[in-house]
This record gives C-alpha cells, structure tokens and sequence, in this order.
C-alpha cells in the first residue's frame, strides 16, 4: 500500500496526478518484467535431470515447485521482505541474476 501511494502523493504534491500516475506504470512494468523474466530462466531446461523432472527444482520447495517459487523469489526481493521459500542461490544463473538485480533496485518496484 505504501509503495503505491508514495508515487500518488508525489504527484499531488507537485501538482500533477500524471505524474504519478507514471511514475507507479513505470514500478509495474518492472515488477512485471521481473517477474516474467524470472519465470522464463528458471523454467529453462539445462542438462539431463531438468528435462527429465520438468525444470530446475534443487533447492525449491517441493509444495510449491518452480513456477510458484519464481514468482515468490521475484516478489520478495522486488519489495526487500526478507521472505524466502527457495534458496536464492539454487536457482538458474540467469534466474540468480534476476534476483540480484531486483534487491539492487532496492525497492524500486512494489
């Protein structure tokens, strides 16, 4: 809720909503991007045991599987909550990359 309404409260304060308004379409298309890149390199096939078990699952935690723990490593490093359901560092390394540059945008996005 916060991260929202700071951009919304910035465009109030100077005077112009649009601003805003683009400043919170900017935030969603990078959580978005995130998110679906993350999706995409985690769910890549690299070597024989991925492409016999579906996609990269070490270090995932089998309740969720990959696709729910991708999401969930995006958004938790997206907005810095400390929350974890997989290891971060078993993840693909371009999925790996992806989970660095979320916490080096440092709250960026929401």
């Amino acid at each position: 809720v916060i991260s929202f309404s700071m951009p919304r409260m910035f465009g109030r304060m100077v005077d112009s909503k649009k601003q805003g308004y683009a400043i919170v379409a900017v935030m969603g298309v990078i959580a978005l991007l995130s998110t679906s890149l993350m999706l995409v390199f985690q769910m890549q096939h690299h070597g024989t045991v991925p492409t016999a078990i579906g996609a990269a699952s070490e270090g995932v935690e089998q309740r969720f599987g990959v696709f729910d723990s991708a999401i969930f490593g995006s958004a938790t490093t997206l907005t810095s909550t400390g929350a974890v359901n997989s290891f971060h560092d078993s993840y693909t390394s371009l999925g790996g990359l992806m989970t660095l540059f979320n916490m080096q945008l440092g709250e960026i996005a929401p």
